[in-house]
């Protein structure tokens, strides 16, 4: 059965689906860790900065009830009631009474009015008593507004810590007493007392949190108020807040403490939360990751499947498909190949037609070179015999002639060796034209050592004489020159004849009027033909081609009327055992 995701470890499908999953999970898990730990350290920065901020707004608010308290005693003292008791005398019974009665609903409403006032007492120096907010005819309060008389015996001034027993085994307070002062007079008639509970206020503020324990201690090191405070405060887990509070006379230190247990659950939430997102994160590039290779992998095989079409002889299988741009341009790619192949196998085929066609060509014209040379050799001497000399010498420069073409030496032969060929043909073309030709030679001693391919400069000065210099009413002049350059070796032969018109010559510089001339000169097919019997131009061109490869040309510059210049440009070598394949 066949599976729907088959997997090999050597398999492109299996490398794909192992960097997806890399490439997708790792950099996620990594930044999933760092994160937990930035995390970690950002939410306990915060809660530092937190604490901090807590600890700031409850001194504030502290600092603001203290002085609360200090306007509540400057507004009893001014308070027309307080003001007036103080001039009654203690036989004016009726408004004596009245008056307490008024001044302790005015305490005990000042006491209502704020929830955190433990109790507000007036003592008047002059009559020995004290109003107070939970006393006087017909009063009655909560029992936990009940003062401890103690509170209120001796005098201490401005702010002071208090112990409030009676309103439990934790109660802590702060007393604030301002002398009682006659208004017309400045004379001093009394106390006005002012007691917070600090327990109270403290569980009103916005630090009754259970997490949040706070402790005020006087410089001496007695503490005033404890909520709680944890024992192991400098154990892992705890943050710990310290500072000064000073109002007046009063200096505490307070002390303030964070438990962080709360906090690690909820980076212990977080943590278990991320390690889900995560294996979910997983799970899903593992899908992703098998999709999307089937996805990729599904032209691939169609590929694959038309490359073996043409391993066995398929160059028609093409691809055809419409996918993603990349495959397209594979596909594409994969198609110019099919078209190169079976470009290159048509220009094998039509190479070796060639091939097969010259072999047969060279068959038929192939004379037997001994029995030719005989021959040729028996004219030589009938014509010294009869004292013809110019036959003789002509039919010595043919022999050479023949010997280099049909000889079986090897492909090249020196520059020096090519001059005595054109040389020798020269010799049967002035026999043949008289003094009308001159032939003329410029080259360096160097260019004449290298190798040139056999047979190459004798078809340009054919070509010269039949084309340049025949039709030429006049004398005519080839000059034939070689020289080097760098690592080049140049061969140009020139004439002076009637030149070329330029619809003759391509862009390139290389001639076709073998071919356009044909055209030209439709109705004289003979004359073409001896103009053309030599080995011709394109064979030239063509020779070139096959020993150097494409880098060196033949060129041709002519102007009518004026002459042609054919340059040949070929790579320097002097050995015999020159290799072709090394110029390529």
């Amino acid at each position: 059965m066949k599976t729907l995701f088959p997997l090999s470890i050597r398999s492109f499908r299996f490398s794909l689906l192992m960097y997806l999953l890399v490439i997708g999970s790792i950099p996620l898990l990594i930044a999933a860790l760092i994160f937990y730990q930035q995390s970690s350290s950002f939410i306990e920065q915060e809660h530092k900065v937190a604490l901090e901020q807590t600890h700031e707004q409850t001194i504030l608010l502290l600092q603001q009830k203290l002085r609360e308290m200090e306007l509540m005693t400057k507004n009893i003292n001014l308070d027309f009631a307080v003001q007036q008791i103080l001039g009654v005398k203690e036989d004016q019974t009726d408004k004596l009474n009245e008056l307490q009665i008024y001044i302790n609903d005015l305490l005990v409403r000042q006491v209502q009015q704020s929830r955190d006032m433990y109790a507000i007492c007036i003592a008047f120096d002059y009559q020995g008593s004290t109003i107070c907010s939970q006393t006087g005819p017909d009063q009655t309060m909560d029992s936990d507004r009940t003062i401890d008389e103690s509170l209120f015996k001796s005098f201490n001034p401005l702010f002071s810590s208090v112990g409030l027993s009676s309103s439990g085994p934790e109660a802590y307070g702060v007393r604030y007493e301002d002398m009682l002062l006659e208004t017309t007079t400045g004379t001093h008639r009394g106390r006005i007392i002012v007691i917070l509970n600090l327990s109270t206020f403290m569980a009103h503020s916005n630090i009754n949190k259970t997490e949040i324990h706070i402790e005020f201690q006087e410089s001496s090191g007695k503490t005033v108020y404890n909520k709680e405070a944890l024992e192991n405060s400098e154990g892992s887990g705890i943050l710990i807040s310290d500072k000064m509070i000073s109002y007046g006379n009063l200096v505490w230190t307070s002390h303030m403490t964070n438990n962080q247990a709360f906090t690690a659950g909820s980076l212990l939430l977080f943590r278990n939360v991320l390690i889900f997102i995560l294996l979910f994160i997983l799970v899903i590039s593992l899908l992703s990751s098998l999709l999307f290779s089937r996805y990729l992998m599904k032209p691939l095989l169609h590929l694959r499947g038309l490359m073996k079409r043409a391993e066995l002889g398929d160059l028609k299988a093409y691809w055809v498909w419409e996918s993603k741009q990349e495959m397209n341009e594979l596909g594409n790619s994969y198609n110019q190949m099919l078209n190169r192949i079976e470009d290159l196998i048509k220009q094998v085929k039509q190479e070796e037609a060639l091939k097969k066609d010259a072999e047969i060509e060279a068959l038929q014209y192939q004379l037997n070179p001994h029995f030719l040379y005989n021959t040729l050799n028996t004219i030589k001497w009938v014509a010294k015999i009869h004292k013809t000399p110019q036959i003789s010498e002509v039919v010595t420069a043919l022999v050479l002639l023949l010997q280099s073409s049909l000889g079986k030496r090897g492909d090249f032969i020196s520059l020096q060796e090519e001059v005595l060929l054109v040389e020798a043909y020269m010799a049967i073309q002035i026999f043949r034209y008289g003094d009308d030709i001159q032939v003329l030679f410029d080259m360096d001693d160097f260019s004449k050592t290298c190798l040139v391919p056999r047979m190459i400069l004798q078809p340009l000065v054919e070509n010269a004489i039949l084309h340049g210099i025949k039709p030429l009413k006049g004398k005519g002049i080839i000059t034939i020159k070689a020289w080097m350059d760098r690592d080049l070796l140049f061969c140009e032969v020139t004439d002076n004849g009637v030149g070329m018109p330029a619809y003759m010559i391509n862009r390139d510089g290389e001639a076709g009027f073998e071919k356009k001339a044909a055209r030209v000169f439709p109705a004289q097919p003979n004359v073409m033909k001896e103009r053309m019997s030599g080995i011709g131009l394109r064979h030239i061109r063509e020779k070139i081609r096959l020993y150097y490869g494409n880098d060196y040309k033949m060129h041709i510059f002519s102007k009518e009327k004026e002459g042609t210049t054919v340059r040949i440009t070929l790579p320097i070598h002097r050995n015999e055992d020159y290799s072709i394949q090394e110029m390529r």
